[in-house]
């Protein structure tokens, strides 16, 4: 049944969640029978005998049901117990043979776990065991291709034939004919199971040389097949383990073939997307991969982002939801700050994440277009600094957390706020109308700063900072210490570096110190309690986890999109409709003014078309409208005299009226935008 496509997975897991509660003794039964299924069909996965794409959803499929039921038994992995069905003294762990080790777990530090500390933890369990003759294949596996890598390419042809002599499904003693049909991946796709004598009788006729003339391309053959494996070895640890801990023995696991899964996914990058999700979850064994991951391309890393960020939310669809009169965010224009800042703290995280809709109170209009300038404006509100929660850096188009943030008592629910905000934007694909410092951004991602950061609000202080280090200081008599003096609301106050600190003088030897630790008191110690609240906030929408797959640089174009208009892109990007084609003289008109209009007022109209001031990355091409990606339109509308363009924001569309003249045409449309680009009704 589990094998069986036709039936669908929720319908099995009811039935068989019904049956396990039947008693201890058929509960146990099943959890076996689920372990000798997926067993077989993992061998079968790893020994090349059947299609990838068929045998892994297979086995997954079945180590998701597997691990339903293992965690319907009334111990929860949560408590630390491993008792049977009802409290009897049956173990669970018959099925894993794997001792439960919460409690003794809970106190060790995981950065500091060793394969010494591991085999404390749990005994390894007999071959035999159901599950256990997988994991055993597996490791065997890995441990080969390890060695294969390491051999000279004359004697790679051996260790190939060895992989494929593998354990046999079931113990029965088989082994593997091959065929020369190999898939687009590079895997062979069809190997047939034949009896055999015990060895090959040509280990040519088993292996194409070819494809196996260095370990790279005995990678290339597994790495998929294997992955699926370790992707459901993760699974089945971690349902023996209480939620948000990773299993020490996947741990262990990752250190031990640490090597062969670097090349994997070296190889391979689509392998972290596919199976390697978990490491998100576990960021001792994400520091391992992080490297490899960033070196994938920016547009990849966004989709694996996005698919991942919204796994589990139902499709959202504003223009064809109707919306609950409840959930819908009213605002107030002249107190935009003050009121998103109530209605967002009032507000449940899980329904905005499923939508938002906002409506100016006293106006009717409300769709996409109306939720983008709210982010545009609100957005623009949040350095407003009447607020005091973030100063212009020294170039005049960055902000940083104001560390005198506190003369406004509010000032750190207005961070998480403001951390609600860029999260939700980010979350929903909007951009915003801010830019801040790249420590600021580092902030965010969790990466330190360095003494360059300090730039941003004194470029002075930088230079000097960069001067100490590129300088033999020893003899200048500088006397400086470890102690700095700092500017507290306009008094200067000596703050030390680090403890008795003003007694420390800097040497030679220990000034790359002070420089690191001069920048974490004016980047991060003086602003530490801002920049938790807005994380806070932040956090609510965006897992630390996903963000760390980004730069600074990066994030800065996911938030805020690109800061110049290219009006070539904007016009390659373009429709038309209504009577309008591109070679009309009102649209070859329209772009000569466009061309000829300020960078100020090209953001002015592209925010009064779209409702937002940014482009995202990747271009016009990427405009999100009311139900997806919606292209930059031009819609012909007859003319009257002094008649000015509209525009409908939620589909991105100008309205644009068949204007006698050139000149008549920019003269209503600055009108249009220095007057009208603010305020909705109903179309």
């Amino acid at each position: 049944m589990t094998q069986n496509e036709e039936i669908r997975e929720n319908m099995l897991r009811q039935v068989l969640e019904h049956l396990s509660q039947q008693n201890e003794s058929q509960y146990h039964k099943i959890l076996t029978s689920l372990a000798e299924v997926a067993t077989t069909n993992g061998h079968k996965l790893l020994s090349l005998s059947s299609s990838y794409e068929a045998q892994m959803k297979s086995l997954l499929r079945i180590v998701r049901i597997f691990c339903h039921v293992f965690r319907l038994g009334p111990s929860s992995p949560s408590n630390g117990n491993d008792m049977g069905y009802n409290g009897n003294k049956t173990p669970r762990n018959q099925v894993f043979k794997v001792r439960k080790v919460y409690d003794v777990f809970r106190k060790i530090d995981v950065k500091e776990m060793n394969v010494t500390k591991h085999a404390i933890i749990y005994h390894t369990p007999s071959s035999q065991d159901p599950l256990e003759l997988l994991w055993h294949s597996l490791d065997e596996w890995l441990v080969l291709i390890a060695a294969e890598l390491t051999q000279n390419k004359e004697t790679s042809t051996n260790i190939a034939c060895l992989l494929l002599k593998q354990n046999p499904v079931n113990q029965q003693d088989i082994s593997l004919a091959h065929h020369s049909d190999f898939g687009e991946d590079g895997s062979p796709e069809h190997l047939s199971v034949l009896p055999s004598t015990g060895h090959f009788a040509s280990c040519e006729a088993a292996v194409n040389q070819e494809a196996v003339a260095d370990g790279q391309d005995v990678i290339s053959m597994t790495a998929n097949r294997l992955s699926a494996v370790i992707q459901a070895f993760y699974m089945c640890c971690s349902c023996q383990m209480p939620p948000g801990m990773t299993s020490p023995r996947f741990i262990e696991f990752v250190c031990n073939h640490d090597e062969v899964l670097k090349c994997f996914v070296t190889r391979n990058p689509k392998i972290i997307f596919d199976h390697f999700h978990f490491l998100l979850e576990c960021p001792e064994l994400m520091s391992r991969f992080m490297h490899i991951i960033k070196a994938q391309p920016f547009k990849e890393r966004c989709e694996w982002f996005y698919e991942h960020l919204h796994a589990g939310q139902p499709d959202s669809d504003m223009v064809h939801r109707p919306v609950n009169e409840n959930d819908i965010l009213l605002v107030h224009r002249d107190s935009i700050f003050r009121s998103s800042c109530e209605v967002v703290f009032k507000s449940n995280c899980e329904k905005l994440k499923q939508g938002i809709a906002v409506r100016f109170q006293g106006e009717e209009g409300m769709g996409q277009g109306v939720v983008r300038e709210w982010f545009d404006i609100l957005s623009s509100e949040i350095i407003n600094p009447d607020y005091a929660l973030f100063t212009q850096s020294a170039d005049g188009t960055t902000f940083q957390p104001n560390s005198n943030s506190s003369v406004n008592p509010d000032h750190l629910n207005y961070f998480r706020f403001a951390g609600e905000i860029l999260g939700l934007a980010l979350y929903h694909r909007q951009l915003v109308n801010i830019y801040f410092t790249s420590s600021f951004y580092k902030h965010i991602l969790g990466i330190p700063v360095n003494y360059q950061d300090v730039a941003s609000i004194d470029p002075e202080y930088a230079k000097n900072l960069q001067w100490i280090l590129d300088n033999d200081i020893s003899d200048l008599g500088l006397e400086l210490t470890f102690s700095v003096e700092t500017d507290v609301f306009g008094a200067m106050e000596e703050v030390p570096l680090k403890p008795g600190g003003a007694s420390i003088l800097v040497t030679q030897e220990n000034k790359a110190e002070y420089v690191q630790l001069v920048t974490e008191l004016r980047m991060t110690r003086a602003i530490q309690p801002q920049i938790n609240g807005f994380l806070q906030g932040f956090h609510m929408f965006i897992p630390p986890s996903l963000i760390q797959l980004f730069d600074e640089f990066e994030l800065e174009l996911l938030l805020s999109g690109m800061p110049e208009i290219d009006v070539t892109d904007w016009m390659k990007n373009t429709e038309y409709t209504s009577g309008y084609e591109r070679d009309d003289p009102v649209i070859q008109w329209f772009w000569e003014v466009v061309q000829e209009l300020t960078q100020e007022e090209r953001v002015l109209l592209l925010q009064f078309v779209t409702g937002s001031s940014r482009v995202p990355h990747g271009g016009f091409a990427y405009i999100m409208g009311g139900s997806g990606l919606q292209n930059f339109t031009i819609a012909a509308v007859p003319y009257t005299p002094n008649l000015l363009p509209t525009s409908s924001t939620c589909i991105n569309m100008l309205k644009l009226p068949e204007y006698p003249s050139k000149e008549i045409l920019k003269d209503r449309l600055l009108v249009a935008l220095h007057c009208g680009s603010y305020g909705y009704t109903m179309a």
